[in-house]
């Protein structure tokens, strides 16, 4: 692993971690650009690590994103989806081919459950669609 500067590699993590916000011309789903800002304060002007977890089916990179405040020690690591899911504006991926980070499944499920309980981010909009309805939809 090496380290690399959040603020010259980010527009790649938001293509990769991002299914809701804006792009190629389609609109985003609600929270879509509220994930990305949030996404950007996370790791903007922070030393961000990408560990990658393996590609997918169509070569696109698989990562744990985090930061940290002691390098190599794991219990200082911030990790970026867990992050994210605690405030809401993301959804745990739950298709074929899916690859959970160091946490595993049912961490990030909990995280997803307690933002949903609180009404967080995306779990506020009444009638909510997922990412990958969103996905089909708009093909």
């Amino acid at each position: 692993m090496s380290y690399i500067p959040a603020s010259s590699h980010s527009r790649h993590i938001f293509l990769v971690i991002l299914s809701g916000a804006a792009k190629f011309g389609k609109p985003g789903q609600p929270f879509g650009d509220k994930a990305k800002e949030y996404l950007t304060s996370l790791l903007d002007n922070k030393v961000v690590r990408v560990r990658l977890l393996q590609k997918d089916q169509y070569g696109r990179a698989v990562a744990e994103v985090f930061t940290t405040k002691v390098p190599f020690v794991k219990w200082f690591r911030q990790y970026a989806d867990a992050q994210m899911l605690e405030a809401g504006l993301a959804e745990v991926y739950l298709g074929g081919g899916a690859v959970y980070g160091p946490l595993g499944k049912d961490a990030y499920l909990d995280l997803q459950e307690k933002a949903q309980r609180l009404k967080k981010g995306i779990w506020a909009l009444g009638n909510r669609e997922s990412a990958a309805e969103y996905k089909k939809r708009t093909k």
